[in-house]
């Protein structure tokens, strides 16, 4: 197991969703965006379906009002991986970076994230019954706005608000020419560790990218990946000078 350290706020986001309630009366699910170093929880949505359209148009609004990440987190989930999404994500030069398949932990910041806002809704709902997804869409929104002003252990007793806040001038570095060269390096990247592979299955390919991007990460103090106490290589053996 890896332990991962996001030390630049407003760079990588996460997406997830997740069922919230179903019962013969009532179907929701929660809908979540989170930046994974300050912890800032983005206006939760909470409807019956959440199709690949929406997450664009939902992702859209958040790029043009708080600027996009550079990267976004995702799991195999199809309204996540519709083509919709790609189009903003290429728009603005966001890096996808897919979980590996069936494993969730990959997105584990996400995860907790997620069930900080479902379990407290959940229970609101089991006490009150079905209620009309707008209701309960007012109390998703003001649970993450507690959350995001609530003093953290991760952030040295900052809240999550102010970190994400104060972080967004320095974003300004990352201009579209910027992130064109970003892109450009992550492909060199994956280009090299595909030839030191020498052929791959598609699943194979899907990691060496995933690694390609996590290295970029890595070389650019943006994340520290550590496994019992000790940082991990950035680079396959397989294209290690020693």
């Amino acid at each position: 197991c890896c332990h991962v350290t996001w030390h630049v706020p407003g760079l990588v986001w996460a997406v997830d969703d997740t069922e919230l309630a179903r019962s013969p009366h009532q179907s929701l699910r929660l809908h979540q965006v989170q930046d994974l170093a300050s912890r800032y929880k983005f206006r939760p949505w909470v409807g019956e379906r959440i199709v690949g359209e929406t997450v664009a148009e939902r992702l859209e609004q958040l790029f043009l009002q708080h600027g996009p990440p550079l990267v976004l987190k995702r799991d195999n989930g199809g309204n996540l991986n519709q083509a919709a999404v790609d189009v903003v994500l290429a728009r603005y030069w966001v890096v996808p970076l897919n979980s590996p398949r069936q494993y969730p932990p990959y997105n584990g910041g996400m995860e907790r994230a997620i069930r900080e806002v479902k379990a407290p809704l959940r229970e609101k709902l089991r006490a009150s019954g079905p209620l009309p997804p707008s209701d309960v869409q007012h109390w998703a929104e003001l649970l993450a706005h507690e959350l995001n002003h609530r003093p953290r252990r991760s952030l040295q007793g900052h809240v999550a608000c102010r970190v994400f806040q104060d972080a967004r001038p320095a974003l300004q570095a990352y201009t579209l020419r910027k992130r064109r060269e970003v892109f450009d390096e992550i492909n060199a990247l994956t280009w090299t560790l595909m030839q030191a592979q020498e052929g791959c299955t598609q699943d194979e390919a899907d990691t060496i990218r995933r690694m390609a991007v996590q290295a970029w990460l890595q070389q650019h103090q943006v994340i520290t990946i550590t496994q019992n106490h000790r940082v991990l290589p950035v680079f396959l053996q397989q294209i290690a000078h020693n």
